[in-house]
C-alpha cells in the first residue's frame, strides 16, 4: 500500500459517511444543515475517485497541491464521463451556500431533487 491509499480510503469514508449524515438530517428536516452534508459528500466522493483515476491537482492547475471546490467542479465530469455530474455539483454548491451564508433556508424540495442523484454519485464512485 501507498502512502496515497491510506487518503483514497479516508475520503471513500467520509463521502460515504457525510451521505448517510445527510440522509439522517434530511429526514429530522434539517434541511440546510442536510445541504452541506450532501455537497461534501459528493466533493469527497469526486476526489476519492479522480484519485483512485491517478489524477492529481498538479493536473488541473499547475503546481497545485490540494484540491480546491472550483477545480473539482471543473473535473467532475471525468470522475464518471457524464457532463450531468457538473451540473450536480453546482446545483449541490449553490445549496450548500445558502445554507451557509444567506438568510433564507434552503428550499426542501430542490434538495430532495437533488439528493437521488447525490446519493447515486456517491455509492457508485464509492463502491
Amino acid at each position: 500500500m501507498t502512502a496515497v491509499e491510506p487518503l483514497r480510503e479516508g475520503l471513500r469514508k467520509k463521502a460515504r459517511e457525510n451521505l448517510d449524515l445527510a440522509r439522517l438530517l434530511l429526514g429530522r428536516g434539517s434541511v440546510d444543515a442536510a445541504a452541506g452534508r450532501f455537497y461534501y459528500a459528493v466533493l469527497q466522493a469526486s476526489i476519492h475517485a479522480l484519485r483512485r483515476q491517478g489524477r492529481t491537482p498538479s493536473d488541473f492547475r499547475k503546481g497545485a497541491r490540494e484540491w480546491d471546490h472550483g477545480m473539482v467542479e471543473r473535473s467532475i465530469h471525468l470522475v464518471r464521463g457524464l457532463r450531468g455530474d457538473e451540473v450536480l455539483f453546482t446545483s449541490l454548491r449553490e445549496q450548500r451556500e445558502r445554507a451557509d451564508y444567506e438568510d433564507d433556508p434552503v428550499d426542501r424540495r430542490k434538495l430532495e431533487f437533488l439528493r437521488h442523484e447525490a446519493v447515486r454519485f456517491v455509492e457508485e464512485v464509492t463502491a
